[in-house]
């Protein structure tokens, strides 16, 4: 094998290598560091959307809830019968019913924080 062939397959394995550590240290430095500030954010947004929804009038709150869909958010609307979507087609539509009695119940629903810990999710919620 020439030294070429040989430089070109030590490069090769020393970016595959360096790849995969980068991979699975940016992944665990996510999920110790950043999911939770990441969750924090989100839930500030989420709190401050639903206060302005509240105090909108009632004719005006699908208009909104349009605008926030166009705006890149994907807002999953319910009353425990009927489910409304705004933002785009969901990837994962699966919400327990018992999550969805603890929003309707007054509780946060926390997706990102309780997200599971998966190797190539990055603690998001599972509708993207």
């Amino acid at each position: 094998m020439s030294l070429y062939v040989k430089f070109i397959w030590f490069t090769f394995a020393t970016m595959l290598i360096s790849s995969t550590i980068a991979f699975f240290g940016m992944n665990t430095y996510y999920h110790s560091q950043l999911k939770g500030e990441n969750n924090d954010k989100n839930m500030t947004i989420a709190m401050s959307f639903a206060d302005f929804l509240d105090k909108l009038p009632a004719d005006q709150t699908r208009d909104a809830l349009v605008t926030l869909g166009d705006a890149g958010y994907q807002l999953y609307v319910t009353d425990g019968a009927t489910v409304e979507r705004y933002g785009g087609d969901y990837r994962d539509e699966t919400i327990s019913p018992s999550e969805v009695q603890q929003v309707l119940d007054g509780t946060e629903f926390n997706g990102i924080r309780d997200f599971p810990k998966e190797t190539f999710v990055t603690g998001f919620l599972p509708m993207n």
